[in-house]
């Protein structure tokens, strides 16, 4: 929480904070405001192999 004003929790699961991620991903893109929105874990790092199991 912030140290003055006011703030939010939210509590997702994994659905919802997917769509939640692809929402602001889409709409960072068609506001113009010259920004990517990357989000951690959703690009592979490169040199790291997929596991399967």
């Amino acid at each position: 929480m912030p140290e003055q004003g006011q703030g939010v929790n939210v509590a997702l699961d994994e659905a919802l904070l997917h769509s939640l991620c692809k929402l602001l991903q889409t709409v960072v893109s068609s506001a113009q405001w010259d920004l990517e929105l990357k989000l951690p874990g959703l690009a592979p790092v490169p040199g790291e192999g997929i596991t399967l199991n």
